[in-house]
């Protein structure tokens, strides 16, 4: 397993596992404390496992692979899923966020 993420990149993934644990803690999301436990795995490791799948690297590596949409479209569809537990729990805020952040994965995915 080679690092395909540079300093900054881990420096970045620190920070919005930070911010992904704070955001669990204050709407109790199961899928926000999971995907914050996902980057911080990938700050101390210096290895992103969708960077991998992408054949992307910001280091100096060369990995030519296509583009792939199942990534984006797998973690918008965990934000549908906790927006539909916080509609469960009357979170309405956290909906409106869940709700945004899948549409701009989906545009992610979807964009030419």
């Amino acid at each position: 397993m080679q690092t395909n993420i540079d300093t900054n990149g881990r420096i970045l993934r620190l920070i919005g596992a930070s911010f992904l644990f704070l955001y669990a803690w204050w709407a109790y999301s199961l899928f926000a404390a999971l995907l914050g436990l996902f980057c911080l795995y990938e700050a101390i490791a210096g290895w992103c496992a969708v960077y991998d799948y992408l054949g992307k690297s910001t280091c100096d590596l060369p990995k030519p692979l296509p583009y792939r949409q199942i990534v984006f479209v797998a973690i918008a569809i965990g934000f549908l899923l906790d927006a539909g537990l916080n509609i469960a729990n009357n979170q309405f805020l956290f909906i409106a966020v869940d709700l945004a952040l899948s549409a701009y994965l989906f545009y992610l995915a979807f964009k030419n």
